[in-house]
């Protein structure tokens, strides 16, 4: 990279809050820990499941459906990683249309093989 050149905005994906990403959690309760409105991280959630397929399907399937997601369902340890994502980019860019755009053009830094080796990665830094 030349001097002065601007960093790729996925290089600045944050990876703190490790511990959030051990249980699964409610949408109400991470609005708390984050102290957003429940309707930010909903909205976020749509924007994921909209964005990134693999994301959507670590939902379970409502019955009687269609094959729609029960997203009432309590947000796994890689759901509230990709919206710990989201919500950087989102402050970062101010811009949803880029935020999309941006997810849509880097779905493998969403991927839930890339969380599990960032996790991975962790547990091993602290043993």
């Amino acid at each position: 990279m030349k001097t002065g050149q601007a960093k790729p905005l996925s290089a600045d994906l944050p990876a703190e809050d490790s511990g959030l990403f051990k249980y699964p959690i409610t949408k109400a309760e991470l609005a708390l820990y984050w102290d957003v409105a429940r309707n930010t991280v909903r909205a976020w959630d749509a924007i994921a499941c909209y964005c990134l397929p693999e994301y959507r399907k670590t939902y379970p399937v409502k019955e009687g459906k269609q094959g729609k997601p029960n997203t009432t369902v309590p947000l796994q340890p890689y759901q509230i990683w990709v919206l710990n994502r989201i919500r950087f980019l989102i402050r970062r860019s101010r811009n949803v249309e880029f935020t999309k755009s941006f997810l849509l053009q880097n779905r493998a830094a969403f991927s839930k093989e890339k969380f599990d080796a960032e996790i991975n990665q962790q547990q091993r830094s602290v043993a």
